[in-house]
């Protein structure tokens, strides 16, 4: 079998939930501030050898006929006069596009790449700094910490790596409830090349550590199904809404601008819209948020003097993807944020970190055997 050479790390079959003809799709650039119409969705979110590895492609698109019947069921219950079932392989099939979405997508590659070659320049600076018979150590040394010389990691090992950790701890954010949003306004849904969006309202004060784990408290999960509807996963521990129904009507054009430019901020290069009149209001929203948006990026951060059971840490470092630089004020959901120092590290459900621990130790157990 010929190998792909065109990888799409956002699925064809997703934008066409966007498409009036199945082939077609508008976009917006914010950046060049350049509007395209009827742009082939075939060339759209696709890189050469964007994952490394042409065999990837035949599971993948198997995985991708599964979510797109799952994503298409979710869309027909939500407005459907019947209420269809929801059924449980479609919430699970759900759980798992969710988490692969997130993971696969050029920029959540970016920010993997960024985090290992952080980590790994610090092991390799330390390790120059200690390790005996190293030949012109402070050269060595200061050429790693200005920069001159540095570790790189592969982006399609990255893309690659991300794609099987999702598939393998997707199950991490099941614990969340949800809710289907049927937008009611004149403004449509739009999407962006990252089209799933993390974000923790719950947390949104703190801001020193990394608050958007798949099992933060906390966590918000938002992801376009098609320009009407919208499925939005949160932690019911900490956040209120005015009905128990899965189903929930917006009738604030506000809160569909606020759905909408979280796309803006969590974008890499492009805005997709199925709408031919959408052009204008998507430069309007971004004039709006152009100030204030920052590209998603991975922060490394040295924690000296931080306390650790008591004593001060020293050497500690962090990594952390830092919240969306917006701070969501929806009608239909709230929380009451807690402040930096009343934050406490816990996982929403430690029994759900540990089922997942223990599959992945069966499956490497298996691949052994």
């Amino acid at each position: 079998m010929s190998k792909k050479i065109n990888q799409h790390y956002v699925p064809q079959f997703y934008f066409r939930l966007f498409s009036r003809d199945g082939r077609h799709v508008h976009s917006y650039m914010p950046k060049p501030g350049r509007l395209i119409h009827n742009a082939a969705i075939k060339g759209q979110c696709a890189k050469y050898d964007f994952y490394g590895d042409g065999t990837i492609e035949g599971p993948l698109s198997e995985i991708e006929n599964e979510h797109a019947i799952a994503l298409r069921s979710l869309i027909e219950i939500a407005w459907s006069e019947t209420f269809p079932p929801l059924t449980p392989e479609i919430v699970r099939t759900t759980w798992q596009a969710v988490a692969l979405q997130q993971s696969r997508t050029e920029l959540a590659a970016e920010l993997h790449s960024q985090s290992a070659e952080a980590m790994a320049t610090e092991a390799f600076t330390r390790h120059l700094m200690t390790a005996p018979g190293i030949n012109n150590r402070e050269r060595l040394v200061s050429a790693m910490k200005t920069g001159e010389a540095k570790v790189t990691f592969s982006r399609s090992i990255a893309a690659f790596q991300n794609v099987v950790f999702a598939l393998e701890n997707w199950l991490l954010i099941s614990d969340l409830d949800f809710i289907l949003l049927r937008n009611n306004t004149d403004y449509p849904f739009v999407f962006c090349d990252s089209p799933v969006v993390f974000a923790n309202s719950y947390y949104r004060n703190v801001t020193q550590r990394g608050v958007l784990g798949l099992q933060t408290p906390g966590l918000q999960i938002f992801f376009p199904l098609d320009s009407d509807t919208m499925i939005m996963f949160f932690d019911a521990a900490v956040y209120r809404r005015p009905t128990n129904s899965c189903i929930v009507d917006l009738i604030h054009e506000s809160d569909v601008s606020q759905l909408n430019a979280l796309q803006l901020h969590n974008h890499t290069r492009s805005i997709y819209f199925a709408h031919d009149d959408c052009g204008s209001y998507l430069q309007d929203l971004w004039s709006v948020h152009k100030k204030a948006v920052q590209k998603p990026r991975s922060n490394f951060v040295r924690r000296d003097g931080w306390l650790l059971d008591g004593a001060p840490t020293n050497g500690l470092v962090q990594i952390f993807q830092p919240h969306p630089n917006i701070r969501l004020d929806l009608t239909f959901i709230q929380c009451d944020p807690i402040d930096e120092g009343q934050y406490r590290a816990r996982r929403r459900s430690p029994s759900l970190v540990t089922e997942a621990e223990a599959r992945a130790k069966r499956r490497m157990a298996n691949r052994d055997d």
